[in-house]
């Protein structure tokens, strides 16, 4: 998961082409399909996933019986509270030139919450209950913990 947070920021930052064009890259995440996340060129601009307009660039399956479990947007930014929880999805743009990271979401119903996060924690679960929170910063950090 990481690595792919991180392969939209290197496209992004060292301007790779898509279709002839140079968009900004960015991760696309839905709670409704735990073992897929999307790599997408954000042909539009507009710092989130659309299926209509931007181009899926790599759609990769976690291959394990692992999944993500749950999606919370500014948890560690209000630490102790959890912050806003039960997203139903979540965009992580890198849009150039500028290496800081927009992170959109949707609430459980489908709703955008603004404003955008500072950060935000994908937690992946096995059924054995091991549990890892990724947590990726507006400033492009990665955490796992």
């Amino acid at each position: 998961m990481a690595f792919i947070v991180r392969e939209a920021q290197v496209y992004s930052l060292s301007v790779k082409e898509y279709n002839g064009t140079f968009p900004g890259y960015g991760v696309h995440i839905e709670s409704s399909k735990p073992d897929t996340i999307i790599l997408f060129a954000d042909v539009d601009k507009n710092n989130s996933y659309e299926e209509e307009v931007d181009g899926v660039v790599k759609e990769y399956k976690i291959q394990t019986n692992s999944g993500i479990s749950s999606l919370c947007g500014d948890g560690k930014k209000n630490f102790p509270s959890p912050g806003i929880c039960e997203l139903s999805q979540i965009d992580i743009v890198y849009l150039r030139p500028n290496p800081i990271v927009t992170i959109k979401g949707k609430d459980k119903d489908g709703f955008p919450v603004s404003p955008n996060f500072s950060d935000v924690e994908i937690s992946i679960s096995s059924p054995g209950g091991a549990n890892k929170n990724i947590i990726i910063w507006v400033s492009g950090q990665i955490t796992i913990e």
